[in-house]
């Protein structure tokens, strides 16, 4: 039941007044939804389409250049038109990242790790490069994703 869910959410004196009333019911979207994937009606796609996934540490430790790396690696690769999503997690939930990362479908991930040490990993072929300027980071993207640079 949903006694006075009108009161809450109106402004309205009249629902205030009548002391309106309420009930719902749902219907489980997620189980159907599951329901309909696991017999082969729907076929889910990747939930992204971003090109690439840029994180990086928030260390207390130091300065924020970690996050200003990323930054301009985000920057260099949207100036051509690339989608990137950038976020900037504790310095412990780095496997947390990569595994939100892949359920989302982002093909690629930058790792921002420490001012000498990135990351680019192909998440599909589960390959990395390490390099160690935000310059050969966007090099190793872009060769990837084939595009010119």
């Amino acid at each position: 039941r949903y006694d006075k869910l009108v009161e809450s959410v109106s402004d309205s004196t009249l629902a205030a007044a009548e002391g309106l009333e309420g009930v719902g019911g749902s219907i489980g979207l997620t189980r159907l939804f599951e329901l309909v994937v696991h017999h082969g009606l729907v076929t889910p796609t990747k939930r992204t389409d971003a090109h690439a996934f840029i994180c990086t540490r928030n260390d207390p430790d130091k300065e924020a250049g970690f996050t200003r790396t990323a930054s301009v690696i985000a920057n260099m690769l949207r100036t051509r038109n690339l989608k990137i999503d950038v976020a900037v997690e504790d310095k412990n939930k780095l496997k947390k990242v990569l595994s939100v990362a892949e359920k989302k479908g982002f093909p690629f991930v930058i790792c921002v790790m420490d001012d000498e040490s990135i990351v680019v990993k192909n998440m599909e072929s589960k390959t990395q490069e390490d390099v160690k300027t935000a310059d050969e980071a966007v090099a190793s993207l872009l060769r990837q994703l084939g595009v010119n640079y």
